[in-house]
């Protein structure tokens, strides 16, 4: 009888043991999400910023996509790389609160095993910071500051110093160029939330790589390569800068933009994708649409004798730029007054992409301004700028910060500071405010000053003594 009960018993426990070995299997294959980012634990998190789950199988993207939900709620587009989805918003998370993503239960891997509990994840999203570089006096390197200058974060710890940044806001990253002892850079990348950075391009030895822009869809950077040599005295020397591009997922090597590869500088992209920089040789600014196996398509061409670039407008339709006005012997005094003018002064120009209409936005010839450094507001409906005065009975040391309308009307004076100079301009991301560097012409020596100007305030506010370049992370 015992012998009976251990036979029925044994395939009793046999069925129990595969099931168990079917469950451990099927606990095992089911998919997981392996990473989220931003991390849930980061500081400051822009209100730009995308939110991404990273699984560690291939996903149903529908039964992802539907089981997951955000709040406060928010549109946006989602988009899927490998295992990884992407929420991009449509608007900014609002400052200062917490952002909740659910994913329930039961979204399923491409082979239909599901997620079996549901998770969550509370993102901080932090106030806008400015990124600067500080100090401005001996090996610098990047920082952060909130607004009103409660917090500094240190981003880099660089040997011998960063030389320039740009920021990737929506990517809350940025690529820089950092100092080595040969007296050349490399370019790297950095995460800004989890402070994980990466070599980008090693710039070849005898040269120096620097102003890193990416173009608008992320698979390109643009930038100066410069010729890097030893003068008299063991005293580096720079030489003449060609602008180079290296595409992010193969930056092995660097490539001409244009076959001829003339000395060129300043890459700056246009929303619509187009590279735009300056040659030094023909003296001109070059819009292009740069290819990889044929020769770039060349968009437009501003002659320009500064050489000094400007801003696109949100649309990429019109290019603003300051040019230089020489002026006939005739000019040069006012017989009336007496005013002895220069024989050369800059205004400000906006130019249609297919070059076929120039304006002047500072005015006419008679308008003696020395107008410089244009910047296009995000909606695209005023432009910032530097303005000098060069008669006699209005001239100032440094160019004061003015705004005016995208047709050049309604010009205003923001800054009256007659010996200070305003420069590196930079709106913020809902076009309120703009920060600016702002440094005494009378005394070379002093630090330079960043500073905010709040539009809707209208009032000016000291971010930080010592630091220049800055630019905005929101």
């Amino acid at each position: 009888m015992f012998s009976s009960t251990r036979k029925q018993r044994s395939p009793r426990i046999g069925s129990l043991l595969l099931f168990l070995l079917l469950l451990l299997l099927v606990i095992f294959a089911a998919p997981r999400v392996t990473s989220v980012q931003p991390s849930p634990d980061a500081e400051f998190i822009p209100i730009s910023a995308e939110l991404t789950l990273t699984f560690s199988r291939p996903m149903d993207k529908i039964a992802v996509e539907s089981r997951l939900t955000i709040e406060p709620a928010q549109t946006g587009t989602f988009t899927w790389q490998g295992n990884s989805i992407t929420f991009s918003p449509d608007e900014p998370w609002p400052e200062g609160q917490d952002v909740n993503l659910f994913l329930k239960a039961g979204a399923r891997s491409a082979i239909f095993l599901p997620i079996l509990r549901s998770r969550q994840w509370t993102f901080s999203i932090g106030y806008p910071r400015i990124i600067y570089l500080w100090p401005a006096d001996t090996r610098a390197d990047i920082y952060a500051r909130t607004i009103d200058g409660g917090q500094t974060t240190r981003l880099t710890e660089s040997d011998y110093g960063v030389l320039d940044f740009s920021v990737i806001e929506d990517q809350a990253k940025l690529i820089y160029t950092r100092l080595r002892a040969d007296r050349g850079t490399d370019l790297w990348l950095l995460n800004i939330l989890t402070g994980e950075e990466d070599l980008l391009f090693a710039c070849p030895s005898g040269w120096r790589c620097q102003e890193p822009r990416l173009s608008p869809n992320s698979e390109e950077v643009a930038f100066e390569q410069q010729v890097l040599s030893e003068g008299p005295g063991s005293k580096m020397v720079l030489g003449p800068a060609y602008v180079r591009r290296i595409f992010v997922e193969d930056n092995s090597q660097a490539f001409p933009i244009i076959p001829d590869d003339p000395i060129s500088s300043s890459p700056i992209w246009s929303p619509l994708g187009l590279l735009t920089f300056y040659d030094a040789v023909q003296r001109q600014i070059l819009v292009v649409e740069p290819l990889t196996d044929t020769e770039p398509i060349i968009y437009g061409s501003f002659p320009s004798e500064l050489g000094v670039m400007g801003s696109w407008s949100f649309d990429g339709k019109f290019f603003v730029y300051p040019e230089m006005i020489i002026l006939d012997e005739k000019y040069a005094k006012n017989e009336a007054t007496g005013d002895e003018f220069p024989l050369f002064f800059s205004h400000i120009y906006r130019q249609t992409l297919d070059s076929s209409f120039v304006e002047d936005l500072s005015g006419d010839v008679n308008d003696l301004f020395e107008d410089s450094s244009p910047k296009y507001s995000p909606d695209g409906r005023w432009i910032a700028f530097t303005r000098k005065f060069l008669l006699r009975d209005q001239w100032t040391p440094g160019r004061q910060l003015w705004v005016m309308r995208s047709d050049g009307s309604q010009a205003r004076q923001i800054t009256t500071d007659p010996k200070f100079g305003h420069q590196s301009l930079e709106w913020n991301r809902g076009g309120s405010a703009i920060v600016f560097v702002r440094s005494d012409q009378t005394d070379l020596g002093a630090e330079p000053q960043i500073w905010i100007y709040d539009f809707e305030l209208d009032s000016l506010s000291l971010l930080s003594t010592g630091g220049y370049s800055p630019q905005w992370i929101q």
